[in-house]
């Protein structure tokens, strides 16, 4: 049974290559686009250099949330770019009833999980709400905390009185 499930999730999110719409049987409102494969010379993301290259050149980038190392795992063997580790994991994994429960710690903790397993992908992870709203310090202390838990970059909302921290 969960071999089945891991061959499904996988046809979900693209390890075919194909570049086709479908529907997911057993789950009829998931509609799933898949892109092409990669082009033999087209490197995978692995970087913000290459996130900024990808963009750069209008490329579509592909990103799917996830917040453990199975479903990183899952990940790495298909086609999506790149992995954003989201604070949305105080929702989903812990039940609170918005994202902002998410603490510094707990970000670091599942961007360790998805790192060590998300070979070849870029992993971006969320900065919780206020960890960068309390001056360049403390928001510079937030960053390193997810940059050695294996984050290869971060993600804050909201440019505006941010200015310095990004």
């Amino acid at each position: 049974r969960k071999r089945q499930l891991f061959e499904h999730v996988q046809d979900l999110i693209g390890a075919t290559g194909t570049n086709e719409t479908s529907h997911c049987i057993s789950c009829p409102r998931v509609r799933v686009f898949r892109r092409a494969p990669l082009l033999p010379s087209e490197p995978p993301m692995t970087s913000a250099q290459d996130f900024a290259r990808f963009k750069a050149s209008g490329r579509r980038i592909s990103m799917v949330a996830a917040y453990d190392a199975w479903s990183a795992a899952v990940i790495a063997r298909s086609q999506v770019d790149a992995i954003l580790v989201g604070d949305s994991a105080a929702m989903v994994l812990y039940g609170h009833p918005t994202t902002l429960a998410a603490t510094v710690e707990m970000m670091a903790l599942h961007t360790a999980a998805v790192a060590r397993l998300a070979t070849g992908k870029l992993v971006v992870a969320d900065l919780p709400f206020l960890s960068f709203r309390k001056g360049l310090v403390v928001a510079m202390n937030a960053v390193e905390t997810l940059m050695r838990a294996g984050a290869h970059a971060v993600k804050l909302e909201g440019v505006d009185g941010n200015e310095e921290v990004v």
